[in-house]
């Protein structure tokens, strides 16, 4: 698989204005990753939030309920 940015995949600026969950959104892409598996929390919000506001989709998937994810 071709990496993001050879794929025409536009990236951040990177001029210091990104944050620490969009940094990592955007190494994922990079990277190829089209799915997340997760169990949301408050730990990670900015992380879901960045995903949500990323132009490329990448699926989170999540069980219901949490008990079923061990």
């Amino acid at each position: 698989m071709m990496p993001a940015t050879e794929q025409g995949i536009p990236m951040r600026p990177n001029d210091g204005s990104r944050t620490a969950a969009q940094v990592l959104i955007d190494q994922l892409v990079v990277h190829g990753v089209r799915h997340v598996f997760c169990v949301p929390g408050e730990s990670y919000i900015a992380a879901l939030d960045a995903l949500h506001d990323r132009p490329i989709a990448v699926t989170v998937l999540r069980p219901r309920p949490e008990t079923s994810a061990s």
